[in-house]
């Protein structure tokens, strides 16, 4: 299980003159477009919600953004218009590996991370990983933190999830990028889980 098909069976948030692989994000040429085509993607695999904050706020969003959080790709475009940054909430079996630090990447190698969609955010070093949980493992022991930075989970019995700036989310000092050609979203080995504990 890599990804999941889209609800409409075709890609979601493309333009209509744009083809894709239906499990693959490609962006249009625009910022703000690419930024409302990621999240509809996430949302649509069923990976996460979707919320927004003002872009002024950067990565520490004062209102309430869980309120109007969405997974329904429909809804994204218009709950992203304006001045607002995406913020991606993990829900089911999606990870986000948030790391602090430039050596946590060589050591989530090593530990056997495959190729996934990975994001560089304005902070050298830093960067989100998107991965899907095993369905061998009890989201419940995956680790909220590990020694470089967060994991952003979701559990059924606690709520554990935070949210991360989304692909193409704008900061006063940058963008949140893609870091690789990698745009699907894998599942991670049990190894990586149990180096992040």
């Amino acid at each position: 299980m890599k990804t999941k098909e889209p609800p409409d069976g075709g890609s979601l948030a493309l333009p209509p003159n744009r083809t894709a692989p239906r499990s693959a994000f490609q962006a249009p040429a625009d910022r703000h477009e690419k930024m409302v085509a990621a999240a509809a993607w996430l949302a649509g695999q069923g990976f996460a919600d979707i919320a927004w904050a003002p872009v002024a706020q950067g990565k520490a969003p004062s209102r309430h953004w869980k309120s109007d959080a969405t997974d329904d790709p429909g809804l994204i475009p218009a709950l992203l218009a304006g001045a607002r940054n995406c913020l991606v909430v993990p829900k089911g079996r999606g990870v986000v590996i948030d790391y602090d630090d430039a050596r946590a990447w060589p050591e989530l190698e090593a530990a056997g991370m495959p190729d996934t969609f990975r994001i560089d955010t304005p902070t050298p070093g830093h960067g989100h990983v998107y991965a899907w949980a095993p369905p061998t493992v009890d989201m419940s022991t995956v680790p909220a933190s590990f020694e470089w930075g967060e994991v952003r989970r979701s559990t059924k019995d606690e709520r554990t999830s935070g949210m991360v700036l989304g692909p193409f989310a704008l900061r006063s000092d940058g963008v949140y990028l893609p870091a690789t050609i990698c745009r699907t979203i894998a599942v991670l080995p049990t190894s990586v889980i149990e180096y992040l504990r």
